[in-house]
């Protein structure tokens, strides 16, 4: 039996987020029911969105961006062990949609790139911005607050450093430089920022 004839609420759904993007049908078998969507920046990408059998009989809900053989990304929906209502499948098609697509892999192979150190840069740029905006927020608090959220943010940096110098100290004899040099850069960090 095929795998989409147990969920045709799922085939609905599906047809209803993508049947005007013009999708071919690549699988159509036991273990798998899927169709590919062309990507316009890469004559050889697709997006597929798929049903999947899982090892347990249970299904699961992927999209999966390829270019060439390369898989730029993979996104994977809880395990379903019934057919959701089609509404259900809507929103979860609709939730792994967003997620998948705001990926960094998936910004950087869109504006054109697939390497590595692109990923990378988006990557960092999303965590400057981050900080930026967290920073922001901060600032526009009222003064007990925005100690409290400052001596809050310095206690989780510390724990991180604590435990990244613990992982130095036991790898190097020069873990404790290390680890004693961090903690001064973040406590000038902190007092500067307050």
């Amino acid at each position: 039996m095929k795998i989409i004839q147990g969920y045709p609420n799922f085939y609905e759904a599906l047809m209803f987020v993508i049947g005007d993007k013009y999708p071919s049908c690549v699988s159509n078998d036991r273990k798998k029911f899927a169709y590919q969507i062309p990507l316009r920046n890469f004559r050889r990408g697709f997006d597929f969105y798929e049903l999947n059998l899982a090892k347990d009989g249970n299904v699961f809900f992927t999209i999966a961006t390829m270019v060439g053989f390369k898989t730029v990304c993979e996104t994977n929906s809880n395990i379903h062990n019934y057919d959701l209502s089609i509404s259900q499948w809507q929103k979860e098609i609709f939730n792994i949609s967003l997620f998948h697509f705001n990926k960094d892999e998936y910004v950087v192979m869109k504006r054109g790139s697939i390497k590595k150190q692109d990923v990378e840069r988006e990557r960092q740029r999303r965590e400057e911005l981050k900080r930026k905006v967290e920073e922001i927020r901060i600032n526009n608090l009222p003064e007990n607050e925005r100690i409290r959220e400052r001596l809050k943010n310095y206690k989780e940096s510390s724990d991180e450093f604590l435990k990244l110098s613990l992982e130095l100290s036991q790898n190097n004899n020069k873990g404790c430089f290390v680890s004693i040099l961090l903690g001064l850069v973040i406590l000038v960090s902190f007092l500067a920022n307050g």
